[in-house]
């Protein structure tokens, strides 16, 4: 029988929500197939990365349960048509933006698709994924630069923070962030600083929009 739950791990899921979504009661019996239930359940929940169930022997057939959850991990944001919300580095969606607001200048990235999972929703396919984890890994003075991040079929728009534009490659953000910077520097110091549009999407040449 079950005499005690006790949960371990979890911050943003408070350890009610975990005990009531794991199914199981002090009072129940405790069986492999309880057991394997809680943990579909627990595993089953997009805020959960993973979830380990241990038990102690308390005597008279009583046992107290151990619930060891590892929560995702909010990483970067995304804006979807109904709203701007969370994801973890393996893009699933986590809360929304109004419900954890980001730091102040954080920016959000417009274009993905996302696929329903059993574990929740995802984005989807797996290089825009990686695109995430490169865009948002970027320095925290990088990413305070840039208002929001568009996904296109062929390029990207970048919004930096004052209403200027740039067009940059798909491929490697990470290194096209940085020409980026490179270019914006040399036109600043070259006293072409009144660009509102830059194209960098040919290698080797740079084009100009007043």
């Amino acid at each position: 029988m079950i005499a005690e739950i006790a949960v371990v791990g979890g911050e943003r899921i408070d350890t009610a929500q975990v005990r009531a979504l794991s199914l199981l009661r002090v009072g129940d019996r405790w069986t492999p197939i309880v057991r394997d239930r809680a943990l579909q359940a627990l595993r089953s929940l997009p805020s959960i990365q993973d979830a380990e169930i241990s038990t102690q022997r308390l005597g008279r057939g009583r046992v107290r349960v151990v619930l060891r959850v590892q929560e995702r991990e909010p990483f970067g944001l995304v804006a979807l048509e109904d709203g701007v919300y969370w994801v973890d580095p393996e893009g699933y969606l986590l809360e929304a933006a109004s419900e954890l607001p980001p730091p102040p200048g954080f920016p959000s990235v417009e274009g993905v698709s996302v696929e329903d999972t059993p574990q929740g929703k995802r984005v989807t396919p797996e290089r825009i994924r990686r695109l995430l984890r490169e865009f948002f890994a970027l320095d925290g003075g990088t990413l305070a630069r840039i208002d929001a991040l568009r996904i296109r079929p062929y390029d990207l728009e970048v919004r930096l923070r004052g209403g200027r534009r740039a067009y940059l490659p798909l491929r490697d953000p990470r290194a096209s962030l940085e020409r980026l910077w490179r270019v914006i520097a040399a036109l600043e110091a070259a006293d072409k600083g009144d660009w509102r549009v830059l194209d960098l999407r040919v290698e080797g040449e740079v084009t100009l929009r007043r």
